[in-house]
């Protein structure tokens, strides 16, 4: 057999075992949170959903950063807790090019909430995905593409400037929203960073563009949606 030959076969046998080796890394990162997640149902009194896409119709109403992205649940949990319904899914979700994010959202449903439609992203969405620059590019082009969605308009937060600086502001309803906008929801807006927040009367979705939420962190970040849904509810 020609040298040429033996190294060519080396070569392949060496990206077959690199492909086998994270193949296995993704699989067992994967196990070790759904393990994380079961447990954390398991201490919340939720229910553990693998992926299955039909979990998604909770967040239909909702843009989620991005209208034309198509969403697939990898996993989720959901139940009652604390008096209000609440989803925690993983989303994976993918454009046309490279607009694919992985991400997880937080979505409440409450009686107590009465809700405008509005959206609230980060204004300076380049502090949002510590990523490469196309990542970037799509961010802001997702920003743009959000004057389309449900009929939303700017809300002019200029008097606001703890808001204006670090959050875009839209809304169905211009009034609705400045009237949910209290200053004590100002306030408590203006000390979380990099946080997405979308509302459709009884519902609330809350999120990280581009962060899935480790396990031991989704104590913590569920109890700051939590708070926002206080803050909102009537």
């Amino acid at each position: 057999m020609e040298q040429s030959s033996v190294s060519t076969i080396v070569v392949l046998l060496g990206l077959v075992f690199l492909a086998v080796i994270l193949g296995f890394a993704i699989w067992q990162g994967a196990a070790k949170r759904n393990q994380g997640m079961r447990q954390f149902c398991a201490d919340h009194g939720l229910t553990f959903q693998g992926r299955d896409n039909r979990v998604l119709s909770v967040i239909s109403p909702f843009v989620l950063g991005h209208r034309q992205r198509i969403k697939h649940a990898i996993r989720g949990m959901s139940g009652n807790y604390k008096g209000v319904h609440i989803v925690i899914l993983d989303l994976f979700e993918s454009g046309l090019t490279k607009s694919h994010v992985n991400q997880t959202v937080m979505c409440i449903s409450s009686a107590s909430l009465r809700l405008p439609r509005f959206i609230i992203v980060p204004h300076n969405i380049s502090h949002v995905v510590n990523g490469s620059s196309w990542q970037r590019r799509v961010l802001r082009d997702n920003l743009r593409k959000l004057k389309h969605a449900q009929a939303c308009v700017d809300v002019d937060m200029s008097d606001c400037p703890a808001v204006a600086t670090e959050y875009v502001v839209r809304g169905a309803d211009r009034g609705a929203v400045r009237r949910l906008l209290t200053p004590r929801a100002i306030v408590h807006l203006s000390n979380i960073k990099s946080l997405c927040v979308e509302g459709c009367e009884n519902r609330l979705t809350i999120w990280r563009e581009g962060h899935i939420v480790p396990v031991d962190k989704l104590e913590e970040t569920l109890a700051e949606a939590m708070s926002i849904c206080e803050i909102f509810a009537t």
